[in-house]
């Protein structure tokens, strides 16, 4: 597949800047939200396009029981999950072609700063680019640390995993790992808490990839459709008040309340036994999970 390179639309503007984020490195800080420039990202869906099965949103409905006829082996696989989701064909970055062109993706993404300030973009248009980023960035580490099968211990969201705390990125000179991007950059810059649905973890469990870039212009909306797909499906939210293991790795972007955390969730059940079972439940518990690939 041939690359087609990230293209801007440049203005004339003024950046502005923030107080509130003064805990994020310079290049990160300010907007000019009457901007009219705008990132072209046509080169990452072409790559998405041809790289992710959409399989719609989850009927809740378990995988059926394996046959067993003629051999004891079973694949292990979560009943419950293993049908959500939509899905990255990952077999293909063992291909050398492929994965030049995710190479090529990821650094055109990573050195876009270095030549348009980001504080010459409209907020919504910096969201864009730091999601994308990241995902980009994820694939690309997936695959050149050809992992396979559970990402339990590569992601391990209790510990300071190399994959996410590793130092993988050079954004406008600043060294930056995914867990920068997530918990400084994109928590102190962003206030609405459906970022979160924006991050691919790799794994079946966590928010789904889309077959498309994010973009200024439409990401917004692009994520309440990712908080919708992935709270209304057994990855997100179940029975008892079980929910994500997720959204314990995000509890910060929620001040660490489950309180919080619990009226976020509801605002987007869309069935009602599900929001019974999570308005009535004594506690939210962080049980649901799927590490794999």
């Amino acid at each position: 597949m041939k690359p087609i390179y990230l293209a801007l639309f440049l203005t004339l503007t003024t950046p502005l800047s923030f107080a509130a984020e003064e805990k994020l490195p310079e290049p990160f800080r300010g907007a000019t939200e009457d901007s009219n420039l705008e990132v072209s990202y046509d080169d990452l869906n072409a790559f998405l396009k041809a790289e992710v099965l959409v399989v719609g949103r989850s009927t809740r409905k378990k995988v059926s029981r394996q046959s067993t006829t003629g051999t004891r082996m079973r694949s292990r696989i979560n009943r419950l999950t293993a049908l959500e989701g939509n899905r990255f064909h990952f077999e293909s970055l063992q291909d050398e072609e492929v994965m030049k062109v995710l190479t090529t993706l990821k650094e055109s993404l990573e050195v876009l700063p270095s030549q348009v300030p980001l504080s010459m973009l409209s907020e919504d248009e910096q969201l864009a680019y730091w999601l994308n980023l990241y995902n980009f960035t994820m694939l690309y580490e997936i695959g050149q640390r050809e992992l396979n099968g559970s990402l339990q211990d590569a992601l391990a969201y209790d510990e300071k995993s190399p994959l996410l705390h590793d130092k993988v990125l050079t954004v406008a000179g600043e060294e930056l790992s995914l867990h920068d991007i997530h918990f400084t950059i994109l928590k102190e810059k962003f206030e609405q808490l459906v970022v979160i649905y924006g991050l691919f973890q790799g794994n079946i469990g966590g928010p789904s990839i889309r077959d498309e870039a994010y973009t200024g212009s439409r990401v917004w909306r692009q994520l309440e459709d990712n908080a919708v797909e992935f709270i209304n499906s057994n990855r997100g939210t179940y029975y008892d008040g079980e929910i994500s293991v997720y959204y314990k790795h995000n509890l910060p972007f929620f001040d660490n309340d489950k309180g919080k955390l619990k009226t976020h969730i509801l605002n987007y059940v869309d069935d009602d036994r599900y929001y019974e079972e999570i308005e009535n439940a004594r506690e939210l518990e962080f049980e649901m999970s799927d590490w794999q690939i």
